[in-house]
């Protein structure tokens, strides 16, 4: 690949038919003069724990895991200066699934669409987190020395799935409900962002038209009830990649709260959420929301072990009050145990948070 922002551009090479007109070109498993494997994405290095991007370059080591990895096909805007990899079917239609990274000439930026895969080895709640990841190259490969101190950030839609009992579903609910007239409103104007995001997660392509109509048109982001299986849907969530904590965490002191199990709530809310992913493989997961009247509710994942604690006493005794039986909650990516938490775990979550936050 030939580009003036490389300082050391790879050869590649490939076998497919292309339009010399249009020129699309197949890329399964790319490789390089050496016989190397060729990569596009994200990816953190599993001794290090330092993310790293590429563009049609090997990996630093073969384990190392991919926060996003674009695969499938690559084509050149020459207009805009673009390299742009991925899914064909997304590289032509912005409303299908996959995932697409760009490499800018003119930035030397590498911006990735789709699904990001973080804490992949939490077993039991559901997380998933689709949107825009983006950073520069490491020192050395870019001609521009100021892009390598580019961090690693992401925007993104994440819908967070921890089976609590209805019970507790409707108290905070009903908490968060009581008082959304005091909250801003979200309004949905990234498009690009939460056209991703409804490809991902719209499971009738039928339905599909229309919830990306209602975006477009209004602003408004919103999927179809049979899709709804998640406790929260996040929304305006921007986070930042800390090496030192080896974790993705969120940088605003507010987020988009989109919606609670099947209801609907588009307001934003004092919170923080941390995706951790140690280098022992002990993935974490902790979420912070605080409703507009003041009270917060915490949950952290850990080893099989969901905490939980609020500000809201009620909440806290319903919890202590669970039968062993009835904390043991069963998803479809394994068994975990809901237990009490406490309020220095929060305030110890909050302290952590608030260093990264603007």
């Amino acid at each position: 690949m030939q580009s003036e922002m490389l300082t050391n551009p790879r050869w590649f090479y490939i076998d497919c038919r292309a339009d010399k007109n249009d020129l699309l070109l197949e890329l399964d498993k790319p490789k390089d003069k050496e016989d190397q494997r060729m990569h596009s994405g994200f990816y953190l290095n599993q001794e290090s724990r330092r993310n790293y991007a590429r563009f049609l370059m090997p990996l630093s080591s073969r384990k190392d895991h991919a926060f996003m990895d674009a695969t499938g096909a690559l084509r050149y805007d020459a207009a805009a200066g673009l390299y742009i990899t991925g899914d064909s079917l997304k590289m032509m239609n912005s409303e299908a699934k996959g995932n697409v990274l760009t490499f800018s000439e003119k930035t030397g930026e590498l911006k990735g669409k789709g699904k990001i895969n973080l804490v992949p080895a939490v077993k039991g709640p559901e997380v998933t987190a689709i949107g825009q990841i983006r950073s520069g190259l490491a020192q050395g490969e870019t001609v521009d020395t100021t892009l390598n101190a580019a961090p690693l950030t992401a925007k993104i839609v994440s819908t967070v799935n921890f089976g609590l009992p209805k019970e507790l579903q409707t108290m905070i609910y009903t908490d968060f409900q009581s008082a959304s007239f005091e909250a801003q409103t979200v309004q949905y104007q990234d498009t690009e962002t939460y056209e991703t995001a409804l490809a991902e997660l719209v499971g009738d392509p039928k339905k599909l038209p229309q919830s990306m109509q209602q975006l477009k048109k209004g602003n408004t982001f919103g999927i179809p009830t049979e899709d709804c299986t998640f406790d929260f849907m996040l929304t305006e969530l921007n986070l930042v990649w800390d090496a030192d904590y080896q974790s993705f965490i969120s940088t605003d002191k507010k987020i988009g709260l989109a919606a609670m199990t099947t209801k609907g709530y588009h307001k934003y809310v004092e919170g923080a959420a941390e995706y951790k992913m140690p280098a022992s493989g002990d993935d974490r997961f902790t979420l912070l929301l605080t409703s507009p009247g003041g009270n917060y509710y915490f949950f952290s994942y850990q080893a099989g072990i969901l905490s939980t604690h609020s500000s809201y006493e009620p909440y806290n005794t319903k919890v202590a009050e669970m039968k062993d039986k009835e904390r043991v909650i069963k998803l479809k990516g394994g068994s975990f145990e809901l237990q009490p938490g406490t309020a220095s775990m929060v305030s110890n979550f909050k302290s952590r948070a608030a260093l990264q936050q603007k």
